[in-house]
Order: C-alpha cells, then sequence, then structure tokens
C-alpha cells in the first residue's frame, strides 16, 4: 500500500547513531489517520520539497 500526505519536517534528533525524525500532520488532511496507524512500524520514507510557484505573464515573461 503506497499513501502520500503532506507533512512539515519539524526537527531530528540524533543520538548513539539513531536518527528521530519529527514530523507535523493536519488531522483534517485526507489519509491523516491511515497514516498515524502505521505508528510504530517500518515503513520508506520518501521526500519531495515543495517548491515555491510563481504567477508570470505569458506574453512579457514577468513574474507577477
Amino acid at each position: 500500500m503506497k499513501q502520500t500526505i503532506k507533512a512539515n519536517f519539524k526537527q531530528a534528533n540524533v543520538k548513539g547513531g539513531v536518527a528521530t525524525l519529527t514530523f507535523e500532520v493536519l488531522t483534517s488532511s485526507e489519509g491523516a489517520f491511515e497514516i498515524i496507524k502505521h505508528s510504530g512500524e517500518n515503513v520508506i520514507l520518501g521526500i519531495t520539497p515543495e517548491q515555491e510557484t510563481f504567477a508570470f505573464d505569458d506574453e512579457t515573461g514577468e513574474v507577477l
């Protein structure tokens, strides 16, 4: 089962060769509780940085 959800990466703590990652997910997000159910399990984490987009004028190429 592959599940994708937007999360804010809050912090990472490294101690004794182990890193603990903390993420924040809005419980109102679709699929949030399906993700939460996997707490304590081994999962594969993929990171896709959210990129800021800019609106621009098609004719001039000017950023609006």
